[in-house]
């Protein structure tokens, strides 16, 4: 999907979410390799990153 399109996608999603309706008591994920800069998200998205590959220690702590 182009940058724009998945903009646009993403506020749809991030809308229709944070509101009041039924869609707002469920759970979503999103799963990407990447995440386009400058998004914005409602007060009720919560964003977890998950780093994997070899150059990673095994002891990595991030605090949030």
């Amino acid at each position: 999907m182009d940058p724009m399109n998945e903009r646009k996608v993403f506020d749809i999603m991030v809308k229709k979410l944070s509101g009041t309706g039924n869609l707002a008591k469920t759970q979503y994920f999103l799963l990407t390799p990447k995440l386009l800069h400058g998004l914005e998200f409602g007060r009720k998205v919560t964003v977890q990153i998950v780093h994997n590959g070899p150059t990673l220690s095994s002891n990595s702590h991030v605090s949030t």
